[in-house]
């Protein structure tokens, strides 16, 4: 299974943007109403931001260290999947999330969590944009070395993600705020 690139996953959010909103949309978020081209400029400047560190580390390797381009090295850290409920309260529950994708962030893995993605341009609300968030982060499961799986209760998106992650022989671990449990 390919490993996913900052690129890749600045590409998966750009398809986001073109597919699931219309050019004319516009997202509220908190206080803040981003527009479909400030959002895909944003997406670009991240793209040529990553471009121009990849250019740097080539240009700056040397022969004593071996290193050369930072995406072409072998990654030493796992993309780990946050698993947690969005239904119900959903500010309240994208905080948890928020904090948990923090915890997998400081023990040294790259936390990828939906609830920090979609929200803010898939309103949770909107069955479509609903669905296809859902989906998309199915997508997102499917890159990822690892799932962590938080919450007291599993909804039905979740127990998707799961499965997905078993089918795929991807590690699931149920965790309760931050802390191992068990292995699933």
């Amino acid at each position: 299974m390919k490993t996913a690139s900052i690129i890749d996953l600045l590409e998966f959010l750009e398809y986001i943007a073109k597919t699931v909103l219309s050019p004319a949309s516009e997202l509220p978020y908190y206080n803040v109403t981003f527009t479909i081209s400030e959002i895909r400029a944003a997406l670009r400047d991240m793209n040529e931001g990553c471009e121009l560190y990849s250019q740097f580390r080539q240009e700056t390797a040397t022969e004593e260290t071996g290193k050369g381009n930072f995406c072409h090295q072998e990654p030493n850290h796992k993309l780990v999947y946050i698993c947690a409920p969005l239904r119900g309260d959903v500010e309240r529950n994208i905080e948890f999330a928020r904090q948990r994708a923090q915890e997998v962030f400081r023990a040294g893995e790259v936390p990828i969590c939906p609830h920090l993605l979609f929200p803010p341009i898939a309103d949770p609300c909107n069955e479509s944009e609903d669905q296809a968030a859902r989906e998309m982060g199915l997508w997102l499961v499917a890159l990822c070395q690892q799932v962590n799986v938080y919450g007291n209760s599993c909804t039905a998106g979740m127990q998707g993600e799961i499965d997905l992650a078993q089918q795929l022989n991807i590690p699931v671990k149920l965790m309760e705020g931050g802390v191992r449990n068990e292995e699933k």
